[in-house]
């Protein structure tokens, strides 16, 4: 993920500075490497050139004072001899002045370090970055309510942007492709009634279609027992009522005919 920040420097322009400055740096060093190498070959020299001058001046010294060289060669080789020795004071000092060209050069390789710190300062940010992008992405997938299969959305009961808090109602659908009857039948009759059982189903909307299906489940209580106000009996009089169970009967869909809330009727062939 880039840093979007327009005042700070992106990672590319920073290495690009960085290789700039480094190369600068690099051929700054081996231009003051190669005159410190110089530098030290002219000292040698010039030092080979004094003691040759100082061997020279001292013979000549020798001679004159034994008053066999003439004053003019004793001049002579005495200028030549202080002249060697302001070379090689010469040629020292190049030598300081190399060195102090390396050490300068060494020294400006700091700007690298910095620069090397404020990439790495950037891999930081954009690593937080994308920490904080995929925390987003978990947060958001966590935000997302999935159906437990495709389906059709028959009512919704919220309004796009609006809160929603846990366990509320937020819409009704129901899969196109899974049709079924729910049906109470007579507890005199369900003695008759086994799950497999074939049955066939009118619908008021198409009349003179027939809809195959089966018995899929039969309830284990009357439909009294999940009744919201029951209906106790404390004062011991009793009225026999007959009860109904619930059943469940699949339907073959045809063409996505079938509707949820249509009225049928159902006829179940039972085993006598």
């Amino acid at each position: 993920m880039p840093i979007s920040s327009g005042s700070t420097p992106s990672r590319r322009k920073l290495r690009a500075q960085e290789d700039l400055t480094r190369n600068e740096l690099i051929s700054k060093s081996d231009i003051a490497s190669a005159g410190l190498a110089a530098a030290k070959a002219d000292q040698a020299s010039a030092g080979a050139a004094l003691v040759n001058a100082k061997a020279s001046f001292d013979r000549v010294t020798q001679l004159r004072d034994s008053q066999v060289a003439a004053a003019q060669t004793y001049d002579q080789a005495q200028a030549t001899f202080i002249q060697a020795q302001q070379q090689e004071l010469h040629a020292e000092a190049s030598v300081q002045t190399a060195e102090a060209n390396v050490a300068e050069a060494t020294a400006e390789h700091a700007p690298i370090a910095v620069l090397e710190r404020q990439i790495e300062g950037l891999d930081a940010q954009r690593t937080a970055k994308q920490a904080e992008r995929s925390q987003s992405l978990v947060d958001l997938a966590q935000r997302q309510i999935r159906t437990a299969f495709p389906g059709v959305i028959d009512a919704t009961f919220i309004r796009p942007g609006e809160f929603a808090s846990p366990g509320q109602r937020l819409l009704i659908y129901h899969d196109p492709r899974v049709v079924w009857i729910d049906a109470n039948v007579k507890e005199t009759d369900i003695r008759n009634v086994r799950i497999g059982a074939p049955a066939s189903v009118t619908v008021d909307a198409y009349p003179g279609e027939v809809f195959q299906g089966h018995v899929a489940s039969v309830g284990d209580a009357t439909s009294s027992q999940f009744a919201l106000l029951p209906s106790p009996n404390p004062s011991g009089n009793f009225t026999k009522v007959t009860q109904r169970l619930p059943i469940k009967i699949a339907v073959e869909q045809r063409n996505g005919l079938l509707r949820p809330g249509m009225m049928v009727e159902a006829s179940i062939d039972v085993v006598h």
